[in-house]
């Protein structure tokens, strides 16, 4: 028997408009395989009054005020597949200890939200007491104790309005929850203290906090160092820290903050990719740039680790953003100033080629993905806000056809990303990814 929560904010807990609120997976997802606590819409194993909740039922989703579908129901659809394929089916507990509108900074003594440095309570306390409950309840029925798997954490909304976090000070709370999740298990017995420290799967946030700039008729918007690019970097700085993936390709919400029904259903699935390799597979599935190419004055490229197929530009499931530059910005930090991108195109199976108008002759020349928007939203989705339309070629066949939903072919998409452009000296120049921010 396995244990596997999801922690962090609204996102984490299938929140949508109330005029967009689904479920679709209804029925069992997989009878005495994939199980949840009854009682409770996010499956809880204990209720605000302490009391404990022993009854286990199959995992499916009940529709509650603006809670439907979770991400929790294909997530498990697609690991215990996975293991099926591998010929080891584990059953499992699945729940989510998601808090709507947390910051990192409510990880504190408090429930109100203030933090002393260096201490932690309140919210977090919160998630440790239901895996202490869940590992509890499991032993006492069935008679076994359970296997902790990583955790999933879905945060960083919050995080990216003002005061929010910048990238680095994002990136340290990620990893200090890294360090609090280890330590709480060990102590809690849920995790053998000689045993290599449990990853986090974690997933890239749709806000990014913009300041403008114009150019002739157009306003664009340029993210801050936030939460968006603290997921990006922050797992080739700590090997704990797993992503999943961006989700700005993934159906929006009328709020445009939260996913729908069928948007959930398929970050589920993204999860599951990456959490499979991470825990089960061969080690995280990585989607980065790892190098720049600086080719001429006006040329660079841009070469990535992918985790599957080709590269490929879509601009049917991703609108372009911004006149056909798929997401890319060129930026002179000297200046603040915008450099014009005449074309993007795919170079070869592995780098993006960018084509500037002219040669910016700046040593602060800086390349963005994904963290700029045509439009007046802030909010990263497939037609507006901040939005990338690269991808890799290779297709998964989503499950959400077979639970009435639109049927869908997913791809492995690429994160927002932020890297520094080689200058031109008279021949090619090379940068390469260090980790740093």
């Amino acid at each position: 028997m396995a244990m596997c929560v999801t922690y962090g904010q609204s996102l984490g807990k299938g929140s949508t408009p109330l005029s967009d609120a689904a479920a679709y997976t209804t029925s069992p997802v997989d009878p005495g395989n994939a199980l949840m606590f009854d009682q409770d819409p996010f499956f809880n194993p204990y209720v605000g009054d302490g009391r404990t909740l022993r009854a286990f039922i199959d995992l499916k989703h009940v529709l509650h005020d603006q809670y439907g579908e979770t991400h929790i129901g294909s997530f498990a659809l697609q690991m215990l597949a996975l293991m099926n394929a591998a010929g080891a089916k584990i059953p499992g507990i699945y729940w989510s200890k998601g808090n709507g509108g947390q910051s990192m900074r409510d990880l504190g003594d408090d429930v109100e939200g203030y933090v002393p440095k260096g201490k932690i309570g309140g919210l977090w306390q919160d998630l440790i007491r239901s895996v202490h409950c869940a590992r509890r309840e499991i032993v006492n029925t069935f008679r076994k104790k359970p296997a902790m798997l990583p955790m999933i954490f879905v945060h960083g909304e919050e995080d990216s309005y003002y005061p929010g976090l910048n990238a680095v000070e994002y990136c340290s709370g990620l990893r200090r929850v890294a360090d609090l999740w280890n330590a709480d298990l060990r102590r809690g017995h849920e995790w053998a203290s000689a045993a290599p420290d449990l990853p986090i799967v974690i997933t890239q946030t749709k806000r990014t906090p913009p300041w403008m700039y114009s150019s002739g008729n157009r306003i664009y918007k340029r993210g801050v160092d936030g939460p968006r690019l603290a997921q990006w970097a922050a797992p080739y700085l700590d090997s704990r820290l797993v992503l999943a993936g961006p989700n700005h390709h993934l159906p929006a919400a009328k709020d445009g903050s939260h996913l729908t029904p069928a948007g959930y259903f398929r970050l589920g699935e993204q999860i599951a990719r990456q959490y499979w390799a991470c825990t089960f597979g061969t080690g995280p599935r990585r989607f980065n740039p790892f190098a720049v190419i600086r080719q001429s004055p006006t040329e660079f490229d841009i070469l990535f680790q992918m985790p599957s197929g080709s590269l490929a530009l879509d601009t049917v499931n991703v609108t372009d953003a911004l006149d056909g530059q798929k997401g890319f910005v060129c930026w002179d930090n000297a200046t603040n100033s915008g450099v014009a991108i005449s074309n993007v195109t795919i170079a070869s199976a592995n780098s993006v080629r960018v084509v500037m108008s002219a040669d910016p002759r700046t040593t602060e020349l800086w390349c963005d993905y994904a963290l700029w928007g045509d439009s007046s939203s802030l909010l990263s989705q497939p037609a507006t806000g901040p939005r990338g339309n690269l991808r890799t070629d290779t297709a998964y066949a989503s499950l959400l056809g077979s639970f009435g939903g639109p049927e869908t072919t997913d791809h492995d998409w690429c994160p927002a990303f932020r890297i520094p452009v080689p200058f031109w000296s008279g021949s090619p120049t090379v940068w390469m990814m260090d980790g740093r921010l």
